[in-house]
This record gives C-alpha cells, sequence and structure tokens, in this order.
C-alpha cells in the first residue's frame, strides 16, 4: 500500500479534513492534531467537526489570532487596530468570529499537552455580561446592590479570563458588560450613539442608505440627547452609567438596532477622522476600551509612547 503527504495552503481543503488528521507546520515544527497531543477533548473535537468552516480554518495558516463572538467585533477590530498603528493584515493576524462563547472548543487548538507552544498567539475576546446598577430599577439600597454588582463582575472576571496553561494564548475580557456598552460608556458615546441612530434609519430606508437629510437630522439628535441627559442628570457619580444605559439598552437593544451594522457605521467614523493620532490617544487611556487594545498587542506588538512630532496620518 502507498502512504500520501498532501500539504496546502487553502483553508477550504484545511476545513473539510478530519481535524484529528491534521498537522500544522510552524517554521520547523511540526504539531499534531490527535488526542494524544492537543489538549482538545472529545466534545472539542465534536463540536469543531460541526462548525470548523473555511472561514474559520483561516486560524490554522495565521501567525496570530482575534478569537471574536461576534459580528461587531469582527467588523470594529481592524478599524481599532489601524487606528493603534497595528494593522492585523501587517502582522499576519486572522480574525475568527466564534459566533458564541464557545471559546474554550476554539483556544484548545493551540494549546499542547507537551507544555509546548505553537508560537501563534491567540487573543480571545469577551463578554463580562454582568448588567449595571440601572438595570435594577428597583434595587432599594443601591449601595448594596453596587456591591452585589461588583461581586458577580469579579467572579465572571475570575471565570472567564481564567489563564489557559500557555501565555501565547490569552483571554482578554470587557470590563463591565458587552462590547457595545462599554463603547457607549467611553468618551466616544457621542459618535457611537451617532452610529446606533444611523443603523436605525438604514433599516427603516427604502434603498438602503440614509438620505442627506436624514443623515444631519440624527447627527443633531445624536447631540441633543447626549446633552439632554448630560443636563437631566448632573454630574452624578453614575453621569455616564445612565447615558450608557439610555444609548445601549433603552435604544439599540430595545429597537432591536443591529450590531453589526452599527458597529460597520461606528467604524467608518473611526475610519474617516481626521485627527488619528487625537483618538489614539483617546482610545488607548480609556479603561472601558483597554481589553481590545491589550488583544490587539496581544496579537501584534506592545504600544510605544508616541513622540511629540508623530502625526499617525492626521
Amino acid at each position: 500500500s502507498s502512504q500520501y503527504i498532501l500539504t496546502t495552503h487553502s483553508t477550504t481543503l484545511g476545513a473539510s479534513i478530519e481535524l484529528k488528521r491534521l498537522i500544522i507546520c510552524q517554521g520547523e515544527k511540526i504539531f499534531p492534531m490527535g488526542s494524544d497531543f492537543t489538549e482538545l477533548e472529545p466534545k472539542n473535537y465534536d463540536f469543531l467537526e460541526r462548525f470548523l468552516d473555511a472561514t474559520k480554518a483561516n486560524l490554522f495558516f495565521a501567525r496570530g489570532v482575534l478569537l471574536v463572538e461576534g459580528d461587531a467585533e469582527n467588523l470594529l477590530m481592524p478599524a481599532i487596530a489601524e487606528l493603534i498603528d497595528r494593522p492585523l493584515h501587517r502582522y499576519g493576524v486572522s480574525i475568527v468570529n466564534v459566533g458564541s462563547t464557545a471559546f474554550s472548543h476554539y483556544e484548545k487548538v493551540f494549546i499542547r499537552k507537551d507544555g509546548q507552544s505553537m508560537g501563534i498567539r491567540v487573543a480571545v475576546m469577551t463578554d463580562l455580561d454582568v448588567k449595571p446598577l440601572e438595570a435594577h430599577v428597583d434595587c432599594g439600597d443601591s449601595a448594596k446592590k453596587i456591591a452585589e454588582i461588583e461581586a458577580t463582575k469579579s467572579e465572571q472576571l475570575a471565570k472567564r479570563g481564567l489563564e489557559t496553561g500557555d501565555p501565547n494564548v490569552a483571554r482578554f475580557v470587557a470590563p463591565n458588560w458587552t462590547l457595545e456598552y462599554e463603547i457607549a460608556l467611553s468618551s466616544f458615546r457621542r459618535p457611537f450613539y451617532l452610529a446606533v441612530l444611523l443603523a436605525q434609519k438604514k433599516r427603516t430606508s427604502k434603498t438602503g442608505e440614509p438620505k442627506k437629510a436624514k443623515r444631519e437630522e440624527v447627527t443633531d439628535k445624536a447631540k441633543t440627547d447626549i446633552d439632554l441627559w448630560k443636563d437631566r442628570w448632573g454630574e452624578g457619580p453614575r453621569l455616564y452609567e445612565r447615558i450608557a444605559w439610555e444609548i445601549y439598552n433603552r435604544v439599540m437593544l430595545e429597537s432591536r438596532i443591529s450590531k453589526a451594522i452599527t458597529a460597520q457605521e461606528f467604524a467608518a467614523w473611526l475610519y474617516r477622522y481626521p485627527h488619528k493620532k487625537k483618538l489614539r490617544e483617546v482610545l488607548t487611556k480609556e479603561p472601558s476600551l483597554r481589553y481590545l487594545v491589550d488583544a490587539i498587542c496581544h496579537v501584534t506588538e506592545p504600544l510605544v509612547e508616541m513622540t511629540s512630532d508623530e502625526d499617525n496620518g492626521s
């Protein structure tokens, strides 16, 4: 009988072969994907056989992988990476949209039983999924409820941010709730709210693209609403949490506005904003968005301090 060794750079072919029969070549090393060599369990193989299509199989051919749980992250992360001068294509980084929180099935592909690293840097990005105080309208003692929420956040962060066993495979968790809430909580709240309103208009527009007058209308509404909320709640300790709740829950979720279209609109705003250096400085200092920056840096390279004369394309 004859034996054949078939090599490929095809994601389609890579996705069509049983995972346990694959051997990944990295540099001068080879990494069999069988159960004797990886941390994958039978349930992981079963899951991946069902969902590892050609779009996800590109993780086998990448130098770095961003595992994300939805379309919004899939659309936004390239824009954020460009903004901080870490374009993903430059580093051979692929985004794999898991479409759920079933990350463990994918991350275990890269974790070896012998502890040897495959040399592929993997960032797993996930929401914390803990609703803020504003979600509990009848919470009574707010101080007590805040303490309970913070305890839940710590518990979830410890659970979702567990060490994977391989320093090249790391998890990056949203500090509060979801990606959209984190952006609405940041100083990007106005352009993000504008993106939400534009996504809503796109859904109701006959052509799928709001006319110029409608765009101007929602631009004014974004500014007016946020100014109104600031006047209503003053400079209270939860002013920005309240605004984020209004944008994400009361407008976006209750109106069922598309997260993907919103992300697309917000990414477009990031791309066309003229003062890239200023935008980058704001982004990298936002506590609620730091996990996005850290995830990108993990699969590319760390940020360096900008010099005073750097314009970064502005």
